[in-house]
């Protein structure tokens, strides 16, 4: 569970000599164990700001953070939260260290002491799920944009944490790529991962169990997908042939009742052509 209580943090602006709050509001929410979150708002809402602060990324915030329990801000639980978030950055250069594909997998688990043989299973499994079998010797930096998102995705399910942090993690991939890496969320969620998910494309909302909508610095939170569709106002969505079906289908003025009903998965099959 993570349990954020009068949450903010400050940033200093070239413009002004007093350090800025991030969120014009203290954020106050919970989300259980197992929950799939959607995170969405403009550009500068904060959305990568709020994932850096669950994962005590960042050093300094007024308010309260725990994870299950543990508060951030007692340094004595800091290896043990650690162990317990995987966070996908949203530049995976960021995030890579070492010059294989199949090195950058096991270098956590290395160092989280797991047996030779286990290290070996979960590379492989890894390798498996984010299809880059045939890329396990190459040179991580030599990969394509879309393969490094890929590979550090399949470091973080090597680990095994309990909660995922996943900052625009189809922003790089192409439409099947895309598909393949959602398909994936549903496995995860039956082994009660708790996924925070920042996305500007709309259509990945619609497997979450709620929504957070980030904008001037304010949250809302909606529901369900549908509540967020029939909510939100058209003019802060980018409107694609997509989107234009989610609002027929969920937005209050725009409701088509020819529009059929189906799983995700059927409208990306329907729409695929569009």
């Amino acid at each position: 569970m993570i349990t954020l209580r009068e949450t903010n943090i400050a940033y200093h602006s070239e413009t002004v000599s007093l350090p800025q709050n991030v969120f014009a509001r203290d954020l106050s929410f919970t989300v259980p164990r197992g929950e799939f979150l959607g995170l969405c708002g403009g550009n500068g809402a904060g959305k990568s700001t709020l994932l850096k602060l669950i994962a005590n990324l960042l050093p300094s915030y007024q308010g309260t953070i725990t994870i299950d329990g543990l508060d951030l801000n007692q340094p004595e639980n800091a290896r043990k939260i650690r162990r317990k978030i995987g966070y996908l950055f949203q530049n995976p250069d960021n995030q890579i260290i070492t010059t294989t594909v199949e090195d950058e997998i096991v270098f956590g688990l290395e160092n989280y002491g797991f047996s030779v043989a286990e290290i070996d299973s979960r590379l492989n499994e890894a390798l498996i799920l984010a299809d880059l079998t045939y890329k396990r010797k190459d040179d991580p930096t030599a990969l394509s944009d879309g393969e490094k998102q890929k590979l550090l995705f399949a470091a973080i399910l090597a680990m095994d944490p309990d909660i995922l942090l996943l900052d625009e993690p189809t922003s790089m991939l192409d439409l099947l790529s895309a598909k393949r890496f959602l398909c994936l969320l549903p496995a995860l969620r039956e082994r009660r991962k708790t996924i925070l998910l920042v996305t500007h494309r709309m259509e990945e909302l619609m497997g979450c169990d709620r929504i957070a909508y980030l904008e001037k610095g304010e949250i809302t939170l909606f529901k369900s997908p549908a509540d967020f569709f029939r909510s939100i106002s058209p003019e802060k969505v980018e409107i694609t042939p997509w989107i234009q079906y989610l609002m027929r289908r969920f937005h209050p003025e725009g409701r088509d009742s020819g529009v059929p009903l189906g799983t995700p998965e059927e409208v990306y099959e329907r729409y695929d052509r569009l």
